[in-house]
Parts: C-alpha cells; structure tokens; sequence
C-alpha cells in the first residue's frame, strides 16, 4: 500500500490485487489525515474493498439445473446415448429433493448426502443406482469447477454403506455380510 497527497490537502491510500483472472487491479480510499492511525483504517478498508471485489467477481450466479443443461449438452457430444439416457433417468430422482431455483453454491455435502442416502434406504433403489446418480451429480459439479462457477465439489468423499445382506458364495457354503463403501 501506498500513499498520494492530493491537491486538496487531503491523502489517497491506493493498494493493488489480483483478480480471478490474475490482472492486477488497484483499490483506492481518500482520507484526511496521513497518520499512523489512518494508515491502520486504511489498510483495513482497503482489504474489504478487495475482498468484496473478489467475492463478487467468482461468485457467478447459476442454479443447479441451469448448470445441468450446459452439462448435458456436452455430455451429449462425448458420452453413448446409452449412457446420456441412464444419467439423465438417474437425474430425474434428484428433481424431487432440488428445487430449480437452486442455487449451485446453496447446495452442500450433508444435503447431497441425505438424498443419497433417502434413495438408498428408504426409496430401496440399487447401491449401483445411487452410484450412477451420484457419479451424475459429481459430474455436474466438476463441470461447474471447470468454468469457474463453483471453487469445490461437495460430492467428494461421500460415502454410503451397502445395506445389510446376504451374497450366497460359488460353492453355496458360507454367507458373508457385505459393508463396503461406494
């Protein structure tokens, strides 16, 4: 930071930073005094302009389903038809629990965690299922990383526990009770 006296008597503190697209910017608060108390005032207004400045240039306002839509028209050019149709029925559990006007930024670790998870041990869908509705979800989610949407994906690190169950071996002897994560 740095110090200019103006015409009028009075001082202009300037400090520069960098935006989301690593351009030097400047900042700039006028005062009346060039004091030691002021230079404190200063640096501490200055920091907030900045970070209101940052915070408003990479929060870019997109809903969950707005970001699903450019997701899915360029899942359509690299993925089998096949497999746009599974996830795209995979999707349509998850209307229920996402409203529209979701915010990407609004939705979080736990709330993904309680839909998977309702899927699973209350609506009984397969374990694979919610594996293709998650891994659906996630994709969404690092699609909006890469275009600077979102900084993190709270998909990751969720895990499910299989339900308790009974596979019957190739030989028929043994049972074993199964508890792997996705």
């Amino acid at each position: 930071m740095w110090v200019e006296e103006l015409p009028n008597g009075k001082f202009k503190y300037i400090e520069r930073y960098k935006d989301k697209f690593d351009r030097t910017k400047k900042v700039s608060i006028t005062l009346k005094k060039n004091t030691a108390r002021s230079f404190n005032e200063a640096q501490k207004l200055l920091f907030e302009k900045i970070s209101e400045k940052t915070k408003a240039s990479t929060s870019i306002v997109k809903t969950f389903w707005e970001v699903k839509i450019e997701w899915l028209s360029l899942a359509e050019a690299t993925l089998k038809p096949s497999s746009i149709r599974a996830k795209t029925n995979a999707l349509k559990h998850v209307e229920k629990y996402i409203e529209k006007t979701t915010l990407l930024d609004e939705i979080t670790r736990p709330m993904i965690h309680d839909i998977l998870s309702e899927l699973y041990y209350d609506k009984n869908l397969s374990y694979s299922y919610v594996g293709i509705i998650k891994s659906s979800i996630s994709n969404i989610f690092e699609y909006a990383i890469n275009k600077g949407y979102i900084d993190t994906n709270p998909t990751k690190n969720i895990t499910l526990a299989r339900k308790k169950g009974s596979i019957i071996s190739v030989v028929g002897k043994s049972t074993m009770e199964i508890m792997e994560p996705f």
